[in-house]
């Protein structure tokens, strides 16, 4: 009888598993099943946001949850999204379903319908300028050394308070100096940076004997915080250079670019090596190693320390022609297998084909992914460039293009990347404007403030740093919630 009573258990349970299973399986693949009706295919929608805890509503219905959640059985088509948070702008797109698959919406930055701005303090400076990947901002209130404050968001607590700091404010700065860097008095003509360097070059100029030009090379980060380490290293400067230039893996050379010649100035032991390389058109430093064209039109490489040229055209002469009509270019190490040129005008050529990224006009650029894409902008346009993506015409290979994002700006001067490449933060003439990267979705452009003044923005403190027109005072703005 017990055996009897376990097979009838045992079939029972394996008709419920027969029947379910399926159902699950079709239900994960997003395919509904119903009696008498044909089977459907479905798809979903993963909804996230910044912050978290938006309602949603589809086609104007509320939907039970917030997020962030995913959308379930829908039929395939298009759908009218809204999500909604209070303090915050509606955000509202139509997504497409497809069937079987999912339309992913991560981290939809809602926008603040007023950005909370706050003053770090209420002294007045010139201009602002990030060191060390903007962890570190070099704030100037007149032309003297002992003018330049700096503000540390990284780590306030180590900074000094000053009298005058709001009180309002947890975050403070400190002057670069509390001693004269030289015993005549100086007027800061300007200063030298390279991304992700902890260190800069001030550029000085003696008020006593305007002919006399003094360097000091900084290191803003010595202990304690507040005492700045500065070298004097003016006697290694023979000749106003046309530009200045250095490794943040090696931070006790320097390199100049003068008359198409370069040198490079060792600072630890105040050495100077003139002219090492020669009649050049344009140079490039990764570590050790630095990138030039010379006026054969050959890109070469060198170990600065060897000086052993490393001819990297391969089996060409020189270089392909578009690079030979320009007299001077900028080179960018992206990665091993990746280089980028610009020209004064505005050229953007890369060592793939097609060489030419852009003809004339560029005016700045932001690599991304470790070098796989490049953010690119001109007067009027953002784009993105995917040097990972492989277009054809018919069987020839075309290469990347740039994907304009924005075309109709007027003055474009900055652009930065925000919420891991979701956003892009721009400054067209006096505006500062936020909007989104995703092609598929109509674009908003949506107006953070307005200044004059040149903004930064850091992307590990996700916050916007510029000062006001009215008062010239340091102002911060969180960008991400």
């Amino acid at each position: 009888m017990l055996s009897k009573f376990r097979k009838i258990l045992f079939y029972f349970f394996t008709l419920i598993y027969l029947i379910l299973c399926p159902i699950i399986i079709f239900h994960a693949l997003g395919i509904v099943v119903h009696p008498q009706k044909p089977i459907e295919k479905t798809g979903i929608i993963s909804l996230s946001s910044l912050p978290s805890g938006a309602k949603i509503y589809i086609n104007g219905k509320l939907y039970a949850s917030h997020t962030p959640t995913i959308l379930r059985d829908l039929k395939t088509g298009e759908y009218e999204i809204t999500l909604t948070a209070d303090k915050f702008m509606p955000w509202k797109k139509t997504v497409p379903v497809m069937e079987g698959q999912a339309s992913v919406l991560e981290d939809i930055l809602l926008i603040p319908k007023v950005w909370p701005k706050r003053i770090v303090t209420t002294r007045v400076f010139k201009k602002i300028i990030p060191v060390d990947e903007k962890a570190l901002l070099l704030l100037p209130g007149d032309n003297t050394v002992q003018g330049i404050f700096v503000y540390r968001w990284s780590n306030p607590a180590l900074s000094i308070n000053l009298k005058n700091d709001n009180p309002a404010s947890n975050e403070k700065i400190y002057p670069l100096f509390n001693a004269p860097v030289s015993p005549f008095p100086n007027e800061l003509e300007d200063i030298f940076t390279m991304p992700e360097s902890t260190h800069f070059l001030l550029k000085l100029r003696n008020t006593t004997d305007p002919e006399k030009i003094i360097y000091t090379w900084v290191d803003p980060l010595s202990t304690p915080a507040s005492f700045t380490s500065s070298t004097d290293i003016s006697a290694l400067f023979t000749n106003p250079p046309d530009k200045i230039f250095w490794s943040n893996d090696d931070e006790d050379n320097i390199f100049t670019l003068n008359n198409n010649t370069v040198s490079r100035l060792d600072i630890k032991n105040q050495n100077l090596y003139p002219q090492i390389i020669k009649n050049i058109k344009g140079a490039g430093l990764r570590g050790r190693q630095i990138f030039v064209i010379d006026q054969s039109n050959h890109f070469n490489k060198f170990d600065y320390r060897q000086l052993k040229p490393e001819t990297l055209t391969g089996d060409l002469d020189q270089l392909p022609k578009e690079f030979q009509d320009e007299q001077n270019y900028n080179i960018d190490i992206l990665n091993d297998n990746m280089v980028v040129f610009l020209g004064l005008n505005g050229q953007l050529l890369w060592n793939n084909l097609p060489y030419m990224l852009i003809e004339q006009g560029c005016r700045g650029y932001l690599p991304v992914h470790q070098g796989r894409q490049i953010m690119v902008w001109t007067q009027n346009k953002i784009g993105i460039i995917d040097f990972t993506e492989n277009r054809k015409e018919g069987i020839f290979e075309t290469g990347p293009s740039v994907k304009w994002i924005i075309e109709n700006g007027s003055d474009i001067t900055q652009a930065f990347l925000v919420n891991r490449g979701s956003q892009i933060l721009f400054k067209d003439g006096s505006k500062v404007n936020l909007t989104d990267t995703e092609l598929m979705y109509n674009r908003d452009i949506s107006l953070i403030t307005t200044t004059e003044s040149p903004i930064v923005y850091s992307d590990r403190a996700q916050k916007l740093f510029y000062l006001d027109d009215k008062n010239q005072q340091l102002n911060v703005i969180d960008i991400l919630p």
